[in-house]
């Protein structure tokens, strides 16, 4: 082949990238939930660096300069809540802050907090592969089961694919399982999904076992319960052995929608069997102290938090009446940051996210909600780790997502350092080399981050809700 040819095979190549450059979607083709084609842009091939969209700043401009280590940004994080009167400055500034519609937004939860001991109260905390084995999760739940009362890991699915570092499950024989969101093939027909956003349908008898995990670092509560329940759909029925006795479980629900299969026990338990039979499905095994706080741990790997349309919203509302929840926590964005390229795709994501927020807010409308973004991300694409381009943006949408929402938001991309801080975390033995995931270390810390945070500002609207009593009292 001649120069000439050459030349003129090279420009054909040029003319047919560029054209499907231009009619490619910006927001790229979506093969299954967790896998999309994309293709670049002429303007990202183009763009210079001059041209090149800056990208939003969402991490306070000193610490970017000092460059600080995960260390310091954590004892940084941990001093700003040490003295109430920087609370203000706190609330308006800190990169650990919590964005609230209003500054009482969440009084309701802190209030069932405070009575958790008579009442119970539950967390629900829904979020992708970032809280699997029960990271973040158990934290929060040892923390405020300490001081609130309370004990058991919560809900568990009827088949665990990853374990977790709180309880050790098993179900024989296997179930066969249903997710609406990754492999199309794990559909169910019906709709059958629950508030685990899964399923496992039973026809026959099945035993399931749970034990507390043997661990000097096992959380205190997590592996002592009072009360099973059995959340299911369908002619199921269960019997139960836990703490030397033998209780049939007994239908608490008042809805058809679903069968709320409940046993207390006189004293607590740290393994129990539950005898299943009949057909239909299970959306959920709950192991805890009946009062007390509550914290469901719902990781969904490769899900981006905008299936919960897909689950019927019976069950759903069937769930939600039930049990007193009193915040419900969506910590979602990292499945779709590695795909989001373009504006029109962010906004198309901040639009779905509004519309699970929605879902949660006319369910269960007494109940809190917090929007928990991703943490930083780095891609290797041309060699050293780096944050992903629109992470930034992408938590900026999701920000708004919430704001606009009336719900609130807390930042743990800026929360952990911002841009280029996954890399230290990394580093330090906070995060593992996917440069995507906390260690189990690092999740603690991140979730400490939060549980301080919240703490805060409970203590903060405690205090100032007995000076205005004070007040009203001098008044009188």
């Amino acid at each position: 082949m001649n120069i000439g040819k050459m030349l003129l095979f090279m420009a054909a190549v040029l003319i047919g990238l560029g054209c499907i450059s231009a009619i490619f979607p910006s927001e790229g083709i979506l093969l299954t939930d967790s896998t999309t084609i994309t293709f670049p842009s002429l303007s990202e091939v183009l763009a210079t660096e001059d041209t090149k969209e800056s990208k939003p700043q969402t991490v306070q401009a000193e610490e970017q300069k000092e460059e600080l280590s995960p260390e310091e940004i954590l004892a940084l994080r941990e001093k700003a809540i040490q003295n109430d009167s920087t609370y203000v400055d706190f609330m308006k500034n800190n990169p650990a802050r919590v964005y609230m519609p209003t500054d009482d937004y969440l009084d309701p939860f802190f209030e069932k907090l405070e009575i958790a001991k008579e009442t119970g109260v539950r967390v629900m905390h829904y979020g992708d592969s970032q809280i699997e084995m029960d990271r973040m999760s158990s934290f929060l739940r040892e923390k405020w089961q300490t001081s609130f009362g309370g004990c058991g890991v919560g809900f568990m699915p009827a088949v665990q694919t990853v374990a977790t570092t709180t309880i050790s499950q098993s179900i024989n024989p296997k179930l066969r399982q249903y997710i609406p969101y990754g492999d199309a093939s794990m559909r169910s027909k019906e709709g059958n999904y629950g508030p685990m956003a899964r399923s496992a349908s039973i026809e026959g008898n099945v035993t399931f076992t749970c034990r507390k995990v043997s661990s000097p670092n096992a959380p205190e509560h997590a592996g002592k319960f009072t009360t099973l329940t059995v959340i299911a759909k369908g002619d199921v029925n269960a019997v139960c052995h836990a703490a030397d006795s033998t209780i049939k479980m007994t239908n608490m629900s008042k809805n058809d929608a679903i069968k709320i299969l409940t046993a207390k026990f006189n004293k607590q338990a740290e393994t129990a069997t539950i005898n299943l039979s009949g057909k239909g499905h299970i959306y959920g095994i709950s192991a805890d102290g009946g009062k007390g706080v509550m914290v469901d741990n719902v990781p969904m790997r490769g899900c981006s938090g905008t299936i919960f349309g897909n689950i019927r919203e019976a069950d759903l509302k069937a769930y939600y009446n039930h049990f007193n929840v009193g915040l419900i926590i969506l910590q979602y964005g990292g499945n779709a940051v590695p795909y989001l390229r373009s504006d029109k795709g962010i906004s198309i994501f901040k639009d779905q996210i509004k519309n699970t927020i929605s879902l949660f807010k006319r369910i269960v409308p007494n109940s809190c909600i917090m929007l928990i973004g991703p943490s930083d991300m780095a891609t290797k694409n041309g060699g050293t780790p780096h944050t992903y381009d629109r992470l930034p943006q992408v938590v900026d949408s999701l920000r708004a997502a919430a704001i606009e929402s009336d719900v609130a938001f807390w930042d743990l991309f800026a929360s952990m350092g911002g841009e280029g801080s996954m890399v230290k975390w990394v580093d330090t033995g906070l995060a593992g080399g996917d440069y995507l995931h906390f260690s189990t270390k690092g999740a603690e810390k991140a979730a400490e981050m939060l549980y301080n945070t919240l703490h805060f500002i409970q203590s903060h609207r405690s205090k100032a809700k007995k000076s205005v009593e004070k007040d009203l009292k001098k008044a009188k």
